[in-house]
């Protein structure tokens, strides 16, 4: 996990979305329950469904209303209520959650294949729009050129003999031969990239017992104490 990169996590993300809206089908479903019905027949638990308690129509007052028509069937309850709900909720989260990722990947997404780029304008178009992602809200402050930046990955293309793709192995060599003041745009990309955080963590307090502990000492707190 400390080698996994951007764009790496960003390709995982969309092959995890790809399942998930695949099984979120008719045949996802059966192929689900066929083995969920494997499962349970291993480990000796009943593989049906419990039966549903049968609801009550709603009565129709008015002549533009639907009549209700209540789900009677166990499966297709579980299927609509439960499975297809839990892939929604999980495809869902994997958008909201991971977009600045996403974001983030497109923008610097160029600078894993610098040296297979071909066209001069796009790679400039990819350029400003990284550098215009990397400037201050004011306008006054940016961290790098976008033409500066692009004609310094041309002359990179020109002097690495090698095909160096790898944003950490394009930056070794350039440390290695000594040429950090030749491509100072590049360099700067390319440790904003290698320093982007794959995941973040933050702290819950859901668990906290220092609220039960507090309200238990408050409960004891006698005359003698």
């Amino acid at each position: 996990m400390l080698d996994l990169s951007t764009n790496q996590a960003t390709n995982q993300l969309n092959i995890t979305k790809k399942f998930l809206e695949d099984d979120r089908s008719e045949e996802g479903f059966k192929k689900t329950l066929k083995t969920a019905k494997e499962v349970a027949k291993k480990v000796g638990i009943d593989d049906k469904f419990d039966s549903l308690q049968r609801s009550r129509c709603k009565a129709i007052l008015f002549n533009y209303e639907f009549q209700d028509n209540p789900i009677n069937d166990p499966e297709i309850h579980f299927k609509f209520n439960f499975f297809y709900q839990v892939l929604d909720t999980g495809i869902q989260s994997i958008i909201e959650r991971f977009d600045k990722l996403s974001e983030h990947n497109s923008l610097f997404s160029f600078l894993y294949n610098i040296s297979i780029i071909e066209d001069e304008n796009e790679l400039l178009k990819l350029c400003k729009d990284l550098q215009l992602s990397l400037t201050s809200n004011d306008g006054l402050n940016t961290d790098i050129s976008a033409v500066e930046l692009h004609q310094e990955i041309i002359a990179f293309k020109r002097c690495s003999r090698t095909e160096k793709s790898d944003p950490r192995k394009v930056l070794e060599y350039i440390c290695k031969w000594k040429m950090v003041e030749l491509f100072p745009n590049l360099i700067t990309a390319l440790k904003i990239l290698l320093t982007l955080p794959i995941t973040a963590a933050s702290a819950e307090r859901s668990f906290s017992k220092l609220k039960i502990i507090k309200n238990y000492l408050r409960s004891q707190i006698c005359q003698m104490r």
